[in-house]
């Protein structure tokens, strides 16, 4: 969504000495979250991404274990895509690997992840429509997965039920793919939106789907797993045993364990996720790959909406410059401010010409109250000055000197507009 803004330059003074860092993330093994035991495969648009004749033919895997993605195909490769005008091609200035929904699919032949697992995926979904196969990979296994068979790999797939486009499957690797053993996300006020999935698979054969942190489906019976030898070998975003099971949009991140990960681990995945993308984790705080805490859910549960954070963590490889909520609905989304580190708010977290960075284990984070658009709050005694319901906080950890703010252009609202009925118009009214 294109917004104008007024940027302004802000100034914290909340450390009585503090620093600016233009720095590099070290060349140690970093993980996401730091969480590193089980990590078999790490890809991520930001990074590891080879374009060639204007497609992605390798899509580097950032874990250690060289499970790199790739296309020989040429009209078969998504493209990367760094264009902030076209809403889901770049999620909170990061850049996204977009499918086609037609043929576009990158192979990962050496992947293999036994009993029990943990797949994150960040996209954006809802673009799928009504025709053609129910499912559509973020990511999944190397067989027919036909109903009649032993299915011995992981997907975690956007889909659609009847019509509702935007439906996220998961499956774990239990005998006989039907319908009984999917767990899935099938709520839809956050069609055409990013968000972040994450499947979970239990040794004990249980398995379940969370969206932004909130569980939306377990299934605590299932049948017995059939056991190894599993799947070795995933496709993204397609499949090459089906012509209807292709992808339609960007996929930003996409990161696979080979086990269950503990509740402490997920939250430190979710919070890199969350701050990277902009994503409002559900009912959580935010901890860097230390446990430093960003932002405590307890503390600050009345503004615990919208919130987006800049901040480095080279535990998780992250150094987010500039950042902006990615709220479930479009009226919010145009009431969702920006902040950077620098006075640009037209490029890529990681373009170049951004050269400043908080120091390490920093980050300042920002929420709002529940408050509405409305304005409603009186500034002065008398007159017409006001200001609207919501209220923003923001929390420092560590070291940070000045961010410059960005407020979409909906915030301005001129009532001698629409024949008196009221309407926005950017940049007439401070707010």
């Amino acid at each position: 969504m294109k917004t104008n803004t007024l940027c302004y330059d802000i100034s914290l003074k909340l450390l009585a000495c503090v620093c600016m860092a233009s720095i590099s993330v070290s060349s140690f093994s970093a993980s996401p979250g730091g969480v590193t035991d089980s990590l078999e495969l790490w890809v991520r648009a930001d990074s590891g991404v080879t374009v060639s004749n204007g497609g992605v033919d390798e899509w580097s895997d950032q874990s250690t274990l060289s499970n790199d993605a790739s296309q020989v195909t040429s009209n078969k490769r998504p493209v990367l895509s760094d264009d902030l005008s076209v809403d889901g091609e770049t999620l909170n200035f990061n850049p996204s690997v977009v499918f086609d929904g037609s043929n576009d699919l990158l192979d990962v032949p050496n992947l293999q992840l036994d009993d029990g697992a943990s797949i994150f995926a960040v996209a954006f979904n809802g673009q799928q429509g009504s025709g053609g196969s129910q499912f559509k990979p973020f990511i999944i296994s190397k067989d027919d997965h036909d109903a009649t068979d032993e299915d011995k790999g992981f997907l975690l797939i956007a889909g659609r039920s009847n019509s509702n486009d935007g439906d996220v499957f998961f499956i774990p690797p239990h005998s006989n793919s039907t319908a009984d053993e999917f767990v899935f996300d099938d709520v839809t006020e956050r069609s055409n939106r990013s968000a972040m999935w994450l499947g979970l698979d239990d040794t004990n054969d249980q398995s379940f789907i969370y969206r932004n942190g909130e569980l939306k489906d377990s299934n605590l019976n299932v049948p017995t797993d059939p056991g190894a030898p599993y799947t070795t070998g995933y496709d993204i975003g397609g499949t090459e045993f089906s012509t209807e099971r292709f992808y339609k949009g960007g996929i930003a991140e996409i990161i696979a364990f080979d086990e269950k990960l503990s509740p402490a681990n997920i939250a430190k995945v979710n919070s890199y996720l969350g701050i990277k993308y902009g994503i409002t984790l559900y009912q959580q705080d935010l901890v860097l790959s230390d446990d430093t805490m960003l932002w405590d859910y307890s503390e600050n549960t009345a503004y615990h909406n919208d919130v987006a954070a800049i901040a480095t963590d080279t535990g998780s490889e992250l150094q987010q410059k500039i950042s902006r909520s990615y709220t479930n609905t479009l009226a919010d989304q145009a009431f969702s401010i920006s902040m950077s580190m620098e006075n640009t708010f037209n490029t890529l977290n990681n373009d170049a010409g951004r050269t400043l960075a908080m120091a390490d284990k920093s980050g300042l984070v920002w929420g709002r109250n529940s408050g509405d658009t409305g304005f409603g709050i009186s500034l002065l005694s008398s007159g017409d000055n006001k200001r609207i319901n919501r209220i923003w906080k923001t929390q420092q950890t560590g070291t940070a000197s000045s961010v410059f703010i960005a407020i979409p252009g909906a915030v301005y609202f001129d009532q001698s507009l629409d024949g008196g009925n009221g309407a926005v118009k950017p940049g007439e009214k401070l707010l």
